[in-house]
């Protein structure tokens, strides 16, 4: 009985992914630089070329209307039913896209929705199948003007977005409602493929938790392995 015990114990661990970290562009250290631990370190695709440190922080100029730099953490799989929480700190310059007219991507994807927050100079909101907003719902902001913090909290199936101070969400979305992903990664910033952006980064948080239930059932292997 104690085996089986471990191994319900390791098996819930497993499972129980979780995942958290920052990075500041005061640090004076890219996203990806190789002095930056491993657990917290990101990985540049793509054209490094575009990202630069400077006074503003972490400068995207993407020139190229192919080719796109992204800078992110990849896994093996993120748990649709986990909680998370992401917050990005960011300025747009410009861009120049031919449909949905954003400058970066950023956020949390897994391999069943892209909840990546698209930031456009003068709005935020999530992608549709259509190159729109998701139902064509976006929160008017403009981004060009200085840096705005962007958080981005799921709980269950909801996902809130809040800009700067705000105690209530300006964007509410089921994550059921979102574009189909095949992608489990969290994204410090991703350019477009398909356009050109200039955007400023100066720092980017992210935490990822289990869903309750996972919790629940890794509690309660560690709680039948003392009683053996």
């Amino acid at each position: 009985m104690r085996s089986l015990a471990m191994y319900a114990v390791l098996v819930c661990a497993a499972v129980a992914f979780a995942d958290s970290g920052s990075w500041y562009a005061s640090s004076g250290l890219m996203p990806y630089d190789s002095l930056i631990p491993e657990a917290q370190r990101f990985t540049a695709f793509g054209d490094p070329s575009y990202g630069t440190l400077g006074v503003d922080g972490l400068n995207y100029n993407d020139p190229s209307t192919t080719e796109n730099l992204s800078i992110r953490r990849e896994y093996t799989e993120i748990d649709p039913a986990a909680d998370w929480t992401y917050q990005v700190t960011a300025r747009v310059n410009s861009c120049e896209r031919d449909y949905l007219n954003y400058a970066f991507a950023t956020g949390v994807s897994n391999d069943t929705e892209s909840c990546l927050l698209m930031v456009a100079p003068d709005a935020i909101g999530f992608t549709g199948d259509t190159n729109g907003w998701t139902w064509l719902v976006s929160y008017s902001v403009d981004t060009t003007d200085a840096f705005h913090t962007f958080r981005v909290t799921k709980t269950a199936d909801m996902i809130d977005v809040f800009v700067d101070g705000m105690t209530s969400p300006c964007l509410s979305v089921d994550r059921n409602t979102l574009v189909g992903w095949t992608r489990n990664r969290v994204s410090l910033g991703d350019s477009s493929h398909n356009g050109m952006a200039n955007f400023d980064i100066s720092e980017f948080h992210w935490d990822i938790v289990p869903e309750p239930t996972t919790l629940m059932l890794l509690g309660f292997g560690v709680l039948m392995l003392r009683r053996r």
